[in-house]
């Protein structure tokens, strides 16, 4: 891991980190040992990530400021766009993100 960034708890003892310099995402296990994950496929292809959370229904979200997008990557491997704007302002590169207590995304 040459930049590790937007650590996220999945709940279940495992910490997520993206690596800001490359196109994959990292899952750290109870035992301190960094996994590939996730990386970038011919289907979808994310660029440099950071900030991460995790949704209640498990899959995970991350910001791509390559991309000046915040993607959906679920833990089939299934991966989408999920926003890049804000009404009619498109994003500068998103950082970080937090869901409330109503799961709206922040």
């Amino acid at each position: 891991l040459v930049f590790p960034e937007g650590p996220a708890y999945d709940g279940k003892g495992a910490i997520y980190v993206s690596n800001c310099n490359a196109d994959f995402v990292y899952k750290i296990n109870k035992e301190g040992t960094a996994l590939s994950f996730q990386a970038a496929t011919d289907k979808y292809t994310f660029e440099k990530t950071n900030g991460m959370t995790f949704f209640e229904d498990g899959s995970l979200f991350a910001c791509d400021f390559g991309r000046k997008a915040i993607i959906r990557i679920y833990m089939d491997g299934r991966m989408e766009n999920f926003a890049d704007k804000f009404g009619d302002t498109g994003f500068m590169g998103p950082n970080d993100l937090a869901f409330d207590p109503d799961g709206n995304l922040y």
